[in-house]
Parts: C-alpha cells; sequence; structure tokens
C-alpha cells in the first residue's frame, strides 16, 4: 500500500488561453477576408468555411466557434448570402465588360456573372442596370 501512487489527482490547468486565441483568429480571419476580397478573376463567396481554409485553420473554427466570440461575430458579419455574393460577381461581371469595351445582352452578363436561374430572376433589375451603364453612350443618347 505504501508504494501504490495517490489517489488524489491534481487538478490541470487549461492548455489553451481561448482569449489569447480568439484575438489571434480574429486577426487572421481579417487578412483572409482582404486576401480573398483582393484575388484576381471571378470573385470566391465569403464563407465560414472559405475564410478557414485560408486562414489554415479549418477544424479549428469548426470545432471551437463557441470559444471565440470576437472571430464568431466577425465571420457573422462578413459571410455572404447567395443573393450578396450573386450582386458581387454581377459587379465584377459589368467592370470585366466595361475593361473589354463590350455592350452585352442581359443574358451574357448573366452569364458571365454565373447566375443560376432563379437568382437570375431574383436580380432582374440589377442585370438591367448593369446592361444599361454598359451600352455606349451614342444609344443612351438616342433612346
Amino acid at each position: 500500500m505504501e508504494h501504490r501512487p495517490s489517489t488524489r489527482r491534481s487538478a490541470r490547468l487549461p492548455r489553451v488561453d481561448w482569449r489569447d486565441r480568439d484575438r489571434q483568429m480574429l486577426a487572421a480571419a481579417r487578412i483572409a477576408v482582404q486576401a480573398l476580397r483582393a484575388e484576381p478573376g471571378c470573385p470566391a463567396r465569403l464563407t465560414r468555411t472559405a475564410i478557414a481554409r485560408r486562414m489554415g485553420h479549418l477544424s479549428l473554427i469548426e470545432q471551437h466557434m463557441d470559444r471565440m466570440p470576437r472571430t464568431r461575430a466577425f465571420l457573422a458579419s462578413v459571410v455572404e448570402s447567395r443573393g450578396a455574393y450573386a450582386r458581387r460577381r454581377l459587379r465584377w461581371a459589368t467592370e470585366q465588360f466595361r475593361m473589354e469595351g463590350v455592350a452585352p445582352s442581359a443574358s451574357q452578363v448573366g452569364r458571365r456573372a454565373g447566375l443560376r436561374p432563379d437568382l437570375a430572376t431574383q436580380l432582374a433589375e440589377d442585370v438591367d442596370r448593369a446592361v444599361r451603364s454598359l451600352e455606349p453612350t451614342d444609344l443612351r443618347r438616342a433612346s
């Protein structure tokens, strides 16, 4: 009996300082969002998963968001809905046509923006506005 280990266990100290981890993840998330928005080509949708992948911490973001409230609030504020993402792609496609000097039809704008049929009908006004903004100035005055 005198050689048996003590049955009393010492209390473990937490191995992770979640406040510090939250601060680090928030800074990394801000950098990841800026990088995703700055990528050339067709814009990528800002989702929690895409941001976490860019940060290199997908599993941490998926499993421990309840312990990082500031990071969770930031991600909730920047994550895009389908509609917001479609509008951003529409702006991108409009700018691409403007740089090319092309006056496209509504279907060409929708196709370049990658709008699905259900979103194309929801964003019909936005598409028409984009097409009107790309018309040559001579045609706008004539109509």
